[in-house]
C-alpha cells in the first residue's frame, strides 16, 4: 500500500510516497480502504510545525522532537470496510463509511487501521467519498462552535475567513438556525459563499467590517486577521477564536469579561451521534460539500501547496485511485 510519509517538518517538499505492507487490523480494529481523504490547514500547519503555543510540546512529544516518527498526516476519511477484527460488532466488511482518525491521523494513505470505537460510521448515502469526506472536520468544528455560542433563530453571526472548511459548513448551519449570516472572506469566493446561504458578504480586501458600525450577536473569527474585529460584537454577545493561541485566550477572557462579552477557544469534541447527524443533514439535502480540487496521493505536495495558497474554496481531496 502507499502512505504519504512526512519525513521532516518543513516545506511541502519533505512528503513522499512510499509503499508499506497493509497493516492487520486486531481484535477490536477495522481495516479501511481509503477512497478519499481531506487535506486540511491542519495538516499543513502540522507538517510544517506551525501549531498553537497551546498546543507545541504535546504534539511535539507525540509526533517526534526532531523529526517526525513515521507521521502520515490525514485526520478524516472515507472509504470502504475491508476487514474487521474478531471482536468487532458494529461494522463490517463492505460498509461504506466516513469519519475521524482523531490523534492518529493516517489518512493519507491507501489503507488505515482503527479502533472500532472511533468516529467512523455509515457515510451519506447520497455523496461520493470524495464528498463526504469534506464533512467531519468541517462539521464537528462547526457544530460545536455554534452550540458554544448559544446562536439562536434571528440572531446575527459574522463568520470571518468563510470559505474554508469549517467556515462553509458554518455558514450552512446557521442558516439553517435561521440566523441572519454575514460571511467574510477574499472577493472570488462570495458567490460561493452566497450560493450557500450567506444573507451578506463582505470582500475583506476592499472593505474592513469593523469600520461598518455594524454589530453581531455572534463572531466567529476563523483567521484572525482583524484585531479589531471584537469591537464588532454586541454586549453580551459571544467571540469565538478558530485555533486561538494560549496567550489570545487568556487574554481574551481577562479583557472582554468585564464587557460582558464572552470569548470562547474553538476546541471541539467528537461523537458517533454527531458523525450521525452530519449524515442525516446531507442526506436531506441541508448540508451541502465543497469540494474545490481534488488530488492523487502522489500529488500530495502539490496539494499541500494549494492549500498553503489561500485560494482554495471549501476543501481539497486526496484520492486513492
Amino acid at each position: 500500500m502507499r502512505i504519504v510519509r512526512c519525513r521532516a517538518y518543513g516545506s511541502p517538499d519533505v512528503l513522499h510516497i512510499e509503499d508499506v505492507a497493509v497493516p492487520e487490523p486486531k481484535e477490536n480494529e477495522i481495516l479501511i480502504r481509503v477512497e478519499a481523504s481531506n487535506l486540511t490547514a491542519g495538516d499543513c500547519e502540522l507538517r510544517r510545525f506551525d501549531v498553537a503555543l497551546l498546543f507545541w510540546l504535546p504534539l511535539r512529544l507525540m509526533f517526534g522532537v526532531l523529526r517526525p516518527r513515521r507521521l502520515v498526516l490525514g485526520q478524516d476519511v472515507a472509504g470502504i470496510i475491508e476487514k474487521v477484527g474478531s471482536k468487532v460488532t458494529r461494522l463490517k466488511p463492505g460498509d461504506a463509511v466516513y469519519g475521524l482518525t482523531g490523534m492518529r491521523f493516517g489518512g493519507h494513505a491507501d489503507y488505515v487501521c482503527l479502533p472500532e470505537n472511533y468516529c467512523i460510521g455509515p457515510r451519506p448515502a447520497n455523496l461520493s467519498a470524495a464528498e463526504a469526506v469534506s464533512l467531519p472536520v468541517g462539521g464537528y468544528n462547526a457544530s460545536h462552535f455554534l452550540r458554544e455560542t448559544a446562536l439562536e433563530e434571528s440572531e446575527t453571526i459574522l463568520i470571518h475567513g468563510a470559505a474554508g472548511t469549517i467556515g462553509t459548513i458554518v455558514v450552512q448551519l446557521a442558516k439553517n438556525m435561521g440566523a441572519t449570516v454575514t460571511a467574510v472572506d477574499a472577493g472570488d469566493k462570495l458567490p460561493t459563499l452566497e450560493a450557500l446561504g450567506a444573507d451578506h458578504v463582505i470582500d475583506y480586501r476592499a472593505e474592513d467590517f469593523t469600520k461598518n458600525r455594524q454589530q453581531y450577536d455572534v463572531i466567529i473569527d476563523l483567521v484572525h486577521r482583524s484585531p479589531k474585529a471584537i469591537s464588532s460584537l454586541k454586549d453580551g454577545g459571544y467571540y469565538l477564536l478558530g485555533n486561538p493561541s494560549a496567550i489570545q485566550t487568556l487574554r481574551g477572557k481577562r479583557r472582554l469579561k468585564k464587557d460582558g462579552k464572552t470569548v470562547i477557544p474553538a476546541l471541539a469534541a467528537y461523537s458517533l451521534e454527531n458523525l450521525d447527524w452530519l449524515k442525516e443533514l446531507a442526506e436531506a439535502g441541508t448540508l451541502q460539500p465543497v469540494v474545490d480540487r481534488t488530488y492523487t496521493l502522489e500529488e500530495a505536495a502539490e496539494g499541500h501547496r494549494y492549500v498553503e495558497s489561500g485560494e482554495k474554496i471549501g476543501n481539497v481531496i486526496l484520492v486513492t485511485e
